[in-house]
């Protein structure tokens, strides 16, 4: 998951893969890693996307959708719970690639 974050991954896929039951991987993963792998997929993008919007100038948009969210708002919404504050003034507080001012930003 760590090296796919942008895939889509199922518990299934994921129990296949180490060859456990679904059950019994929900069980050890959450166990090993502290969060269901739902969350653990989720902070995995959110971090993605918060380094995006530091050091690309791509949209906001276009950046949810290549770390893997398939609507703009439930990543808008998962950013803020994440990172306190929405994507656009995380850019903007932390002086992010998408604030530089010239002729690369008209």
């Amino acid at each position: 998951m760590a090296a796919e974050p942008h895939e889509p991954h199922t518990v299934a896929s994921l129990a296949r893969e180490a060859e456990l039951s679904s059950f019994r991987f929900l069980r050890a993963f959450k166990a090993a890693v502290g969060a269901s792998p739902h969350q653990f997929l989720l902070r995995l993008r959110l971090a993605d996307a918060a380094h995006r919007l530091l050091d690309t100038r791509d949209g906001v948009t276009a950046i949810a959708y290549e770390v893997g969210f398939e609507d703009l708002s439930n990543f808008t919404r998962a950013f803020r719970a994440e990172f306190g504050m929405n994507p656009r003034a995380w850019r903007t507080r932390h002086g992010g690639e998408g604030t530089a001012v010239g002729p690369a930003a008209a």
